[in-house]
């Protein structure tokens, strides 16, 4: 009798304890079941939202409320008090597929910057180069000490310097908490008298600070794939018929002709994108990282991705490679306009003259007008060859340079001027003639020949090659070293 007490005292004690464990574990399959079970939802996605049928999306009686299974509205990003403008110079050749190719000009970027583009000789070193710049204007309510994110990209490209130094790819450049001030630092970079930056820091837009580093702008230098889509050719009664062979539009394009030192001018106010070719997609402003989560505000995916990969670290992807030098020729569905450069010889300064009205009126800041405007005096009027500007379309440079800035502003203003060189239909009878000077008996013609063949650099290198078959022992050699030097990469050097 006794062990028979014992086990059903046993019985019971194992009961009390098994039975609440199988509850839980029946409760938790049931739960996964309904998870299961429930039906899919059909996608909806590229659809029209349906209104709801009547009691759907409500709590029924009796049944209480339950959670929304919705997605979560993602709040509007912060408004900042302040509006950001920029401008940015491109200098092209039809030659050439990189816009501001490092061997396109050399560089007046102080030391400090560290640019990689071969340094100007001392005697051009405080002149203005093509560049972009990056201003922050206050606006009502503006407070000191307000923060601000700044993020510039090249998806197609490198950057080749910038000022201050952010946090640098080749490909991005962030300047990131940086504080806005009226208010002047103590103290910012020493610059050699006369230089160009000095000129810059002389406008009412705000001050940029971080730590030690103080600037009232943001500077970059690019080289950006962008093949020029522009072609020109001979039209009648001595006008240029220019084609835009691209998928933009092309603004206020120019055509500079030099003539006795002096300079003729004549333009169109807009051609038109060629028809037929895939429009340009600009690059979501918000530039959001690969691989970030829906509802997750640009700036702090950014930050994000830039914990995981490392800003400049291991896995930045390298510049996209040109792709093959663009044809003279016009495309199937290029737009076209006849341009006459009949308006009277000026001097630089009024032969450029409606280009700084333009830029006036486009609200860049007093003190960037004058630089822009010697950057075009040096790149754009050639003394011996016709040159074409004009404004790159607002979508084509979203495409080309995605910004973002954070908070929002109020206003945002960019202007992309694109100077075309080396297009003179002309060009290529000159070449003839220079090479032709190569077998001059003058030492000295000889070598401002080759001084002015390497100055055209790339538009000069089929006609080269073709001197190599030449029997003339002098020219087959200073062609060789024309070509050589074209394909020998330089490396930044310092002023002297």
């Amino acid at each position: 009798m006794a062990t028979k007490r014992e086990t059903s005292r046993f019985v019971t004690l194992l009961a009390l304890v098994l039975v609440p464990c199988l509850l839980t574990t029946r409760a938790a399959a049931q739960g996964r079941d309904l998870i299961v079970e429930a039906p899919a939802q059909p996608s909806t996605r590229g659809q029209p939202a349906k209104a709801p049928q009547a009691g759907q999306g409500r709590p029924q009686p009796g049944q209480g409320a339950r959670p929304s299974t919705a997605a979560q509205k993602v709040p509007a990003p912060p408004q900042g008090a302040y509006d950001v403008i920029e401008w940015v110079v491109l200098v092209c050749d039809p030659n050439q597929t990189a816009a501001n190719a490092e061997r396109m000009f050399q560089s007046t970027l102080p030391e400090f910057v560290g640019a990689r583009r071969p340094a100007a000789p001392a005697e051009s070193a405080t002149l203005p180069s093509p560049a972009g710049v990056i201003r922050v204007v206050a606006g009502a309510g503006a407070a000191d000490g307000e923060k601000v994110d700044v993020l510039v990209q090249c998806p197609s490209g490198r950057f080749l310097g910038t000022w201050p130094k952010g946090k640098g790819r080749p490909d991005r450049q962030l300047w990131e908490a940086y504080e806005l001030s009226a208010q002047p630092p103590q103290a910012l970079k020493e610059l050699v008298p006369g230089h160009w930056f000095g000129a810059l820091r002389e406008t009412a837009s705000l001050y940029l600070r971080r730590a030690r580093a103080a600037e009232r702008f943001l500077l970059y230098d690019v080289e950006v794939n962008y093949a020029l889509p522009l072609r020109v050719s001979v039209g009648d009664k001595g006008a240029y018929q220019l084609s835009n062979n691209g998928p933009s539009p092309l603004h206020d394009v120019t055509v500079f002709k030099p003539q006795d030192g002096r300079w003729r001018s004549g333009g169109v106010e807009v051609m038109p994108a060629a028809r037929g070719v895939a429009p340009a997609t600009a690059t979501a402003p918000a530039t959001m990282p690969a691989g970030a989560r829906p509802g997750v505000p640009a700036e702090i995916a950014v930050r994000m991705a830039q914990r995981r990969t490392g800003v400049g670290g291991p896995g930045v992807p390298a510049p996209a490679a040109p792709a093959t030098v663009p044809s003279t020729q016009p495309v199937a569905g290029a737009s076209f306009a006849a341009v006459s450069a009949d308006s009277p010889a000026a001097e630089p300064a009024a032969a450029l003259a409606a280009w700084g009205k333009r830029l006036e009126s486009m609200g860049l800041a007093a003190a960037d007008v004058p630089q822009i405007l010697r950057i075009l005096e040096k790149h754009a009027l050639d003394k011996r060859r016709m040159t074409v500007v004009y404004r790159l379309d607002p979508a084509e440079l979203d495409r080309l340079l995605p910004l973002e800035v954070t908070p929002t502003p109020r206003k945002t203003v960019r202007v992309g001027i694109v100077v075309a060189r080396n297009i003179d239909p002309a060009v290529g009878d000159e070449i003839d003639q220079l090479i032709a000077q190569l077998a001059n008996p003058s030492w000295e013609e000889r070598e401002a020949a080759s001084k002015q063949l390497a100055d055209l650099g790339p538009a000069a290198r089929p006609k080269l090659q073709a001197a190599l078959k030449q029997k003339d022992v002098e020219v087959v050699w200073r062609a060789e070293r024309l070509l050589q030097a074209l394909e020998t990469p330089t490396s930044p050097q310092r002023r002297r």
